[in-house]
C-alpha cells in the first residue's frame, strides 16, 4: 500500500512540482515545516516555550534591562551617543566589496539594529508612556507575547493547513490558483484554524508530560491539518477526536512510512539541505495528502463518527461538467456570448506593433473592439478553466463563498497603449520619481533639494524605465515572474548606462551608491533594483491601467494640448541643460574625471576596494 501512494506522490507531484517546491520552501524558511533543510531561517530563535523563559531571554540574557535602567538614570543622552558612534565604526570597517554598509536602506536597517538602536528606540518609548522600569519591561513581555503568539498561531500554524489544502487540490485538479493562499479568509475561518491549532498543541505539550504519550499523540493528531483544510468550521475539539478515531489501528503503519524517508533525511544533511528543497520535502508533502486522502476513504467506509463532517467530496475527484453548467449558469451564457462576438486580431503593421510593443500608433476601432473583447477574455479565464474542471469549483465547495462573475474592462495587463496615453504616463512617472527622491532627501537632509540634471519638477530616467517596461516587455505580462526578472534587467541597463554618461560628459555623479549593500560601480546596487523591479510590476499591472483608463476620459484635444505644452518645456529643459546641467550640494558630487586619474595613477598600490566592480544599489 505504500509503495502504491508513493507512486501516486511522485505523478502528482510532477504536476505541480513548482507549486509543492516553492510552498514547501517558504515552511521551511519560515521555521513552519521540514526543518531538517539546514538552509531554512531559524525563526526558531524566537520560540519560547513558557513566559518564563521569554521573560528570562528578555530581560535577564539581554541589553534590554540595561538599556532601560540607563534611561531612567538619565543616560539617554550617552546611549545615544555610543549607537551612533557603533554605527560609524560599522561604516568605517565596511571592507566588503559587494556587501556594503555604509550607504542604503538595507545597509541602514542592519547597522541600526547591530548598534542596539533598536533596543533602545523600544526602551525609551516605553519609558516615556510609562515612566517606570517594571512596567516597561513588563509591556515589552506582554507586546513579544502577543507578536510571538500571533505569528505561531495566525501565520506559521495556519500555514500548515493551508499547504494541505493546496497539495489536496493539486491530486485533482491541474491548477491550484493563488488566490489559495487566502484560504482562511477565503472560508472565514481564520481564527477558528488558528484556535484549533493553538488546542491541538496544547494537549500534545500536556502529552510529553507523560512517558510516551507524546509520540502517540503525535501520530493520533496527524490528520488536524487535513480534517481542517477540508472542513475549517468544525470545533476544536471534535477535529482532535475525529483524527484520533480516523487514526486509530493506523499510528504504527504512519511511523513506518516515517521510518521509508529516513533515507532522504540523512541525504538532506549531507547535501546541506538541497536535496530536502528541490526533492524529498515537495515529495513528503505529495505523500501524506495521498496518505489522508487513503485513509478518508477508509473511515467513511467503515461509517466512523465525525466523518459525516468531510463533505467536500469535489475535493477528491472532479465535478461532472454537467454539474458545473448547472451551478455557473450565468458564467456558461457570458462565455458562449463572448465566443459568438470573437474579434480577430489586427493585422498589418499597426497590429504588429500593438502585439509586440502594446503600441497603438493611430485610434483604431478595430484594435479598440479587439482590446474590449481580449479584456473579457481575460476576465472570463478563470470561469472557463472551472467549467473545463481545470480548477477546484468554488461554488461546489461547502465552505466558499459563490462565484460571482463582475466584467471589468478596466485593468487588463496586456492592452495597447495609444501614443498620447504613453507621452503622459512618460510624464506622470517623471514626475512622481522627481517627488520620490525629493521627498527622501528633506526627509533625510531635512532641506528641500531639486533632484536630478534638468531643472525643471521631472526625472526622465523614471519615465524612460517605466515606458521601456511596458513597450520593450509587452510579450511577457502574462508572466509575472518573467516580467519581473526582465524589469530588473532593463531599468538596471537604462540606470548603468545614464549614471556612465553623465559621469563621462560632466565629469560629476548625480547619484552614487558607493557603499549600498551589492552594487556596480557605485551605478547601481540591489535596493534599486529591486524597488524598480516591484515598481515595475506596480505600473504593468495597476498604475499605467489605471493611468490610461483616467487619461481616456479627458478630452481629446485638451489633452493633446497639455502634452504639446509638456513637450516644449521639456525640450527647453533639455537643451539648457546640456551645457548649464543642474549642479550642485544634494544634487551631484564630484569630478569623477579626476578621480578617475587619481585611482589610475595609484594602480601600483594594493587596493580591492578599487577594483572596477565595486558594487553599490541605488534606492
Amino acid at each position: 500500500m505504500r509503495k502504491e501512494l508513493k507512486r501516486r506522490a511522485k505523478e502528482n507531484l510532477k504536476k505541480h512540482y513548482l507549486m509543492v517546491l516553492v510552498i514547501c520552501l517558504f515552511a521551511s524558511f519560515c521555521g513552519v515545516e521540514y526543518g531538517m533543510s539546514t538552509i531554512r531561517y531559524h525563526m526558531d530563535n524566537i520560540e519560547y516555550t513558557s513566559i518564563g523563559q521569554l521573560y528570562e531571554t528578555i530581560v535577564e540574557n539581554s541589553d534590554f534591562k540595561e538599556t532601560v535602567d540607563r534611561i531612567a538614570n538619565g543616560e539617554g543622552d550617552q546611549v545615544r551617543k555610543e549607537i551612533r558612534e557603533q554605527k560609524e565604526d560599522l561604516v568605517k570597517n565596511d571592507h566588503s566589496r559587494y556587501l556594503g554598509r555604509s550607504n542604503g536602506v538595507f545597509s541602514g536597517i542592519a547597522n541600526s539594529y547591530s548598534a542596539g538602536g533598536f533596543r533602545f528606540a523600544v526602551a525609551e518609548a516605553l519609558l516615556s508612556l510609562s515612566g517606570s522600569r517594571t512596567v516597561s519591561i513588563s509591556l515589552m513581555i506582554l507586546g513579544s507575547v502577543a507578536v510571538y503568539l500571533f505569528i505561531w498561531l495566525f501565520i506559521k500554524e495556519t500555514y500548515r493547513v493551508v499547504m494541505r489544502r493546496m497539495v489536496l487540490e493539486g491530486r485533482v485538479y491541474e491548477k491550484v490558483t493563488i488566490q489559495r493562499l487566502f484560504y482562511p479568509l477565503e472560508t472565514r475561518s481564520w481564527p477558528k484554524i488558528a484556535w484549533t491549532m493553538f488546542v491541538q498543541s496544547l494537549y500534545r505539550f500536556l502529552w510529553t508530560l507523560t512517558v510516551v504519550g507524546g509520540v502517540i499523540k503525535r501520530y493520533s493528531y496527524a490528520l488536524v491539518p487535513y480534517i481542517l483544510a477540508e472542513n475549517p468550521t468544525i470545533k476544536a475539539n471534535e477535529v482532535i477526536t475525529l483524527s484520533r478515531k480516523m487514526m486509530q489501528g493506523h499510528k504504527w503503519e504512519l511511523f513506518k512510512a516515517d521510518m521509508s524517508f529516513l533515507g532522504w533525511d540523512v541525504l538532506d544533511i549531507f547535501t546541506i539541505g538541497l536535496s530536502g528543497i528541490f526533492f524529498s520535502n515537495p515529495y513528503k508533502a505529495a505523500f501524506y495528502g495521498e496518505y489522508y486522502a487513503r485513509i478518508r476513504e477508509v473511515s467513511k467506509e467503515a461509517c466512523i463518527s465525525g466523518t459525516e463532517n468531510l463533505m467536500d467530496e469535489y475535493l477528491y475527484c472532479p465535478a461532472p461538467k454537467e454539474i458545473l453548467r448547472e451551478k455557473y449558469p450565468y458564467l456558461v451564457s457570458r462565455i458562449e456570448e463572448n465566443e459568438k462576438n470573437a474579434v480577430p486580431e489586427p493585422t498589418g503593421m499597426s497590429g504588429f506593433i500593438a502585439k509586440w510593443f502594446g503600441v497603438e500608433l493611430l485610434p483604431s476601432r478595430k484594435l479598440e473592439e479587439y482590446e474590449r473583447n481580449k479584456a473579457m477574455q481575460y476576465q472570463l479565464g478563470y470561469g472557463q478553466a472551472i467549467l473545463d474542471g481545470v480548477v477546484y469549483p468554488g461554488r461546489l465547495g461547502p465552505f466558499f463563498g459563490n462565484f460571482q462573475f463582475t466584467p471589468r474592462f478596466t485593468m487588463l495587463p496586456t492592452r495597447s497603449y495609444s501614443l498620447l496615453s504613453l507621452i503622459m504616463i512618460f510624464f506622470m512617472m517623471s514626475f512622481v520619481g522627481w517627488c520620490w527622491e525629493v521627498s527622501l532627501h528633506l526627509v533625510e537632509d531635512g532641506v528641500f533639494v531639486n533632484r536630478g540634471v534638468l531643472h525643471g519638477p521631472w526625472l526622465p530616467i523614471y519615465g524612460v524605465g517605466s515606458l521601456l517596461v511596458l513597450i520593450l516587455l509587452k510579450r511577457f505580462r502574462e508572466k509575472p515572474v518573467v516580467q519581473f526578472t526582465l524589469t530588473v534587467v532593463v531599468c538596471g541597463i537604462v540606470e548603468y548606462g545614464t549614471a556612465w554618461i553623465l559621469e563621462t560628459k560632466y565629469g560629476q555623479k548625480w547619484w552614487d551608491y558607493s557603499g549600498y549593500f551589492m552594487n556596480i560601480d557605485g551605478r547601481i546596487c540591489a535596493e534599486g533594483l529591486l524597488v524598480f523591479g516591484l515598481g515595475g510590476l506596480a505600473i504593468v499591472y495597476l498604475i499605467a491601467p489605471l493611468l490610461d483608463n483616467l487619461l481616456k476620459k479627458v478630452n481629446r484635444k485638451a489633452l493633446l494640448l497639455a502634452a504639446i505644452m509638456l513637450i516644449s518645456l521639456f525640450s527647453f529643459d533639455q537643451i539648457y541643460s546640456v551645457k548649464h546641467p543642474n549642479t550642485g550640494a544634494g544634487i551631484s558630487s564630484g569630478n569623477t574625471k579626476q578621480v578617475a586619474m587619481k585611482i589610475t595613477e595609484s594602480k601600483a598600490v594594493p587596493n580591492r576596494r578599487k577594483g572596477k566592480w565595486n558594487c553599490r544599489w541605488n534606492v
